[in-house]
């Protein structure tokens, strides 16, 4: 039998190319929900309300933050059903407010990346650690299972990856 992805490095790879959606150009964060079953049921980017044209909205700090959503949030408002035992995966740790979203939804599980929200000089994101006090004190007695994403099949992401950059080779008339 084939070697395929495993479920976790398929929906965090997913995660990943969401972030690409991204109108903010200092921060690209991606997230995809998928239900008990298995099966996916939102996502989202970091981003603006819909409806809203991405070149009249704030572009800077820190005028932006009152209108961009976190890519949790954006996929927990996109969802279509309910999230009670969903898995959340998203491209890195959410922050605060991502959190207080995530535990009153009921998702269940938690699967952040590798990118980081962190900036030394960005207050907004001090909190965006599980070492932080205040997430310690919202995840308390919580049943919310959070994995760091390790991926398990580099060689078959890697492969992917290949073939899609031969796609720019491709558009370019280079194939």
């Amino acid at each position: 039998m084939r070697e395929r992805l495993s479920k976790i490095d398929y929906y965090m790879i997913q995660a990943l190319w969401i972030s690409e959606r991204s109108p903010d150009e200092s921060r690209q964060h991606g997230c995809i929900i998928v239900n008990k079953h298995g099966v996916p049921i939102a996502q989202g980017y970091n981003g603006f309300p819909h409806g809203c044209d991405d070149e009249t909205m704030p572009q800077t700090r820190p005028e932006k933050y009152e209108v961009i959503l976190h890519s949790e949030l954006n996929a927990i408002l996109n969802a279509t059903e309910s999230l009670r035992g969903a898995t959340l995966y998203v491209s890195g740790m959410p922050c605060i407010r991502c959190w207080c979203a995530i535990v009153q939804t009921g998702i269940s599980r938690v699967v952040y990346g590798p990118v980081n929200s962190k900036s030394v000089n960005d207050s907004i994101h001090k909190d965006d650690t599980l070492d932080n006090e205040l997430v310690q004190k919202l995840l308390q007695n919580r049943s919310i299972e959070i994995v760091e994403w390790e991926p398990v099949s580099l060689s078959l992401i890697a492969n992917g990856v290949g073939r899609i950059s031969r796609l720019s080779q491709i558009a370019a008339g280079s194939w």
